[in-house]
This record gives structure tokens, sequence and C-alpha cells, in this order.
């Protein structure tokens, strides 16, 4: 059994404040705003630090971060204020804080999430076309929240912002909140789409709104960062202000149940149960749907068919149509137990019903396991006609896919010609030493196209290439020890002439008759005189005698 959480002593608590002190900034900051109003948004923002105190965070992001979000400070809620007002502002950075108190410094994620502070809704114009003036944005913000207080607010669908934040290129709505523990996220959650809802709503029903709408990720994120006033809009170079409409807090709980029943009057139900939901991939992008959904009108469908039949089952599928029935009705959610008695009193409706204790064996399995089965499997199995289909709203999905395929495969067989034409020609271009940028130019594509084409290509070529570079790199080793062993082979064979020849040679005698008597005469004479005996060594022979 899980311990029950104990909140810590004033003296444990005065302890982690004393190992984590707020690091205010050392250098002589000159505020873009009055530091009173400064300090003055930071404290209201802290909000009420008696019983849930964390840090806020402040990141900065911009060419000096190369886009990245870098971490300034974790300041203590209580110090925030006062940090602010000393803060250094950079003019080409974009500064923000975020909205939520976080119980690690230096971290912003939700898991680090301590207690809540504030919503803040964010509503941006960053549409294209020409911008309007500042004078002109400064009017239609103004615009926006006189209506936003004459007819949401005075129709009490939402409470009344406590302050405006002027981002540059938007506005900032935020409300105030009392002290709230994070177990409060889901109610957070809750009246925070509501808000969004409600102003998406007003600001699409007016034309002059038309430029805003509302950052539905942004203003959804419980730890979500948000512009910080007194610091530069780096986008427009505008600073960014903030106007206090008024002080009082919103009690979160309170108006949780403020906005579930104004959900329940415009005929939202609310379930606690989360259902499960499966992906599926359609022509028009990815589409969700819930498996209770697909088992209801499975029902549905089944409940329509005994009716055209007219509950004249066949005997040969009673037992099947038993089974389809009751996994549709475990589909549906209901629980094995349900589904059995549901099957049993259509059974009994049947002109031949089956045995209770047969059908009750026969779905035995079925109580305990979960079967899958496509549409295309209930009409093969039922031998549902074509008619019957259109009747009771049951297709063959797959059948439908196969001929879908069919009907399209002359287009597919264009398009796949045409995608490896310009494939060979990207690879073409990067063979002869085109860049990508060149080649996408060329082409006629983007860059990243080009990329994905040669990365593709290099992963399909280069085990080919290594391949061959070792087959011919063994080959020219081969080639090398032939050479190498004929040359040897050589040396040796002139080595062994060339020792032939000296031994040929190391006869002086033929040598010395032809050269005393080169018509031939008697060797008995070798007296040679010196003369002689330089001549034959001249011919490279031993002189001898």
């Amino acid at each position: 059994m899980d311990k029950a959480k104990v909140p810590w002593t004033k003296e444990q608590t005065d302890k982690y404040w004393a190992n984590h002190p707020t690091q205010f900034p050392k250098m002589k900051a000159i505020p873009n705003l009055p530091a009173a109003s400064l300090k003055e948004f930071g404290d209201l923002v802290a909000g009420d630090c008696t019983d849930y105190e964390g840090f806020i965070v402040v990141t900065m992001c911009g060419k000096r971060t190369k886009g990245q979000m870098v971490h300034v400070a974790s300041v203590r809620a209580r110090d925030f204020g006062t940090w602010l007002s000393r803060m250094m502002v950079l003019p080409d950075v974009n500064y923000y804080f975020s909205k939520s108190q976080s119980k690690n410094p230096g971290h912003w994620g939700n898991n680090d999430l301590f207690s809540l502070n504030t919503i803040i809704i964010d509503i941006d114009s960053h549409k294209k076309g020409k911008s309007p003036t500042r004078e002109e944005r400064t009017e239609i913000e103004r615009m926006i929240v006189y209506a936003i207080d004459g007819v949401l607010v005075e129709d009490s669908v939402i409470c009344e912002p406590n302050i405006v934040v002027h981002t540059g290129r938007g506005m900032q709505l935020i409300w105030l909140l009392e002290s709230a523990a994070n177990e409060l996220s889901r109610l957070y959650q809750f009246v925070c789409e509501s808000y969004i809802k409600a102003i998406k709503s007003l600001l699409s029903s007016d034309e002059k709104f038309k430029r805003y709408n509302v950052d539905c990720a942004c203003s959804k994120r419980i730890m979500g960062l948000n512009r910080l006033p007194g610091t530069f809009n780096t986008a427009t170079s505008d600073l960014v202000t903030f106007d206090i409409v008024h002080k009082y807090r919103m009690d979160l709980p309170k108006e949780y149940e403020n906005q579930l029943m104004i959900a329940v009057a415009n005929g939202f139900v609310l379930t606690d149960k989360r259902k499960k939901k499966s992906k599926r991939k359609g022509k028009k992008g990815t589409r969700f749907f819930n498996m209770e959904s697909v088992g209801k009108a499975r029902v549905q469908s089944l409940m329509r068919l005994l009716d055209e039949r007219g509950a004249t089952i066949d005997v040969g599928m009673r037992d099947q149509f038993s089974f389809i029935l009751f996994n549709a009705y475990k589909m549906d959610g209901k629980t094995p137990e349900d589904a059995l008695a549901e099957v049993l009193a259509v059974n009994n409706a049947f002109e031949r019903p089956l045995l209770e204790k047969h059908l009750i064996g026969y779905l035995g399995t079925s109580m305990r396991k979960k079967y899958k089965m496509t549409n295309t499997y209930i009409i093969e199995k039922l031998e549902i006609s074509q008619a019957e289909q259109a009747a009771i709203n049951l297709f063959p999905t797959k059948a439908a896919k196969k001929d879908s395929s069919y009907k399209n495969a002359a287009r597919n067989k264009k398009r796949r010609e045409k995608r490896d034409e310009r494939n060979s020609t990207v690879i073409e271009l990067f063979c002869r030493g085109l860049n990508k940028t060149e080649i996408a130019r060329k082409v006629g594509i983007a860059r990243g196209t080009v990329i994905a084409i040669v990365n593709q290509y290099k992963a399909i070529i280069k085990p080919a290439v290594d391949a061959i570079v070792k087959e011919t790199k063994e080959q020219i080793q081969e080639a090398a020890h032939k050479v190498k062993t004929t040359l040897h082979l050589a040396k040796t064979n002139m080595l062994q002439k060339d020792i032939s020849s000296c031994e040929r040679r190391s006869k002086p005698e033929e040598l010395y008759n032809l050269y005393i008597y080169p018509g031939g005469g008697p060797a008995e004479d070798r007296s040679l005189g010196l003369s002689q005996r330089v001549g034959l060594r001249k011919m490279g022979c031993p002189a001898t005698g």
C-alpha cells in the first residue's frame, strides 16, 4: 500500500529555499517599462505562495541562441516581481516565462508541474497579406477586448481577464488563479478549452477580427511559455506591454462547475471513462474512431438483418449469427454477461431457437477472449447479399479497397514511372557533381526531396560499390602477386644465364688461341707478354700465363 504524501514542515521548506536562493541579475538594468509596474506584474503572476511555491522559469530564444530555447533563470515565485524589475534585456532576443510553477529549476515540462498560476489564452495575428500598421493593430486589439467584455463576460460565458499583454503580433489574455495544486490539472484543461471555444467563436463571427486566431496548442499547454512584458518581439521590433484590468483571482473549482453547467446546457455529454481510440489513415488524412462506436453500428446492422430476414435465420447460421452478435455487443462496451443475456434474448426470437445450453457452450471461448472480425468476414459467414448490405449499411471494406486499387492501377503505374524518371535525373545530375540546390532548381522540386532521393540512392548503391571496390582490390592484389612472381622467375633465369656465361668465359685457352693465332695455331706456347695480357683483360677474360 502506497504511503500518503506528507507535506513538508516549515523547517524543511526553509531549509530547501536556503539551498536554492534566487540569483538576481548582477548587471545594472535599464528597464524598458517602469520598474514598479514590472514588479507588480511579476507579483500578480506569481500569485499567493503561502500553500504552494515553486519556480517560475525564464527562457530566451533568438539569433544568439541559434533558434534554440535557452534557460535564463529559475526564480522563486515570491521573488519573481523583484527579479523582473532588475532584469537585463537584450533587444535582439525574445524572452518567455512559464505560466505555471515548476518543481525542478531549469525544467518546464508537464512532468515538472508543481502548481497552477494562470490561464493564458494566446491570440495571434500571423496571417498572410498586408500587415496592419501599429496603430491599426492597437485599435483592433482594443476592439477585441471590448467585444470579449461586452459579449462573453456580460453573458457570463467566461470571466473577465485580469491582464492583457500586447505581444507585437497579437495579444495574450491572462486570468489569475487562486493557489491551486497540480492535482487540479484536469479542471484547468477543461476550463481552458471552454474559454478557447468561446473566444474562437467570437473572433470568427466578426469580419474585423479575421486576421486574429487563437493559438490553441500554446493556450492549452499547462507549462507553456509566454511573452515576458518589458522585452522585445524581434519579429516586429515592438516592445511587449501590458494593461492590468483588475486583480480578483479565479476560483478554479468554482469556475469548472460553471463551465460544466454551460457545456451540459449546450448538449455536451461528459463522461469520466476514457475511450480507447484507434487511428486509421483515410484519403483526407488521419481520422480517429473508437471501437465502441464501431461495435454499436455493427449491432444495429445485425439487428436490421434479423428484421430483413424475418427471424428466419437458416439452421446452419444461427450459431454463427449469435457468435458475431455476441462479439459485436462486447465491442459496444458491454460486459460478457450482459452480452450473453442480449444474445439469449435474440435466440429466443428465432423461429427455431438453439438450445440455451448448446449456445452457452458455443460462446464459452468468446466469454474469455476478444475476437476481431471484419465486415468482409461477417458478410461471407452470414451470406449477406448486396441488397441486404445496402439495407443494413454493412459493406465489405477490404473488397472496396481492392476494387479501388484495380481502378487506380493505371494511374499509379503512370505516377510510378514519372517518379522513377525524376529520381534517375536527380541521380544523374548528382553524379555529375552538381550540388543539391542546383539539382532542385533544374529538376523543379524541393531541395529536401533531392536530399531524400540522394540518401536513398546512397543507401542502395553504397553496399554494391563497396563490394565492387573490395573485389577490385582483391583482383589488383592477385595481379600484383602474379607480376611479382613473374619478375622473380625472370630474374632467376637471367641469373642462371649469367652464371653459365661466366662458366663458359672461364676457359681462356680458346680465346688465347684466337688472339695469338687468328688463323689457328698451336696452343702449347703459353708465354704471354704484358701487352697481350692487357688485351685479354679488355676482352673480359682472365689473363693467364
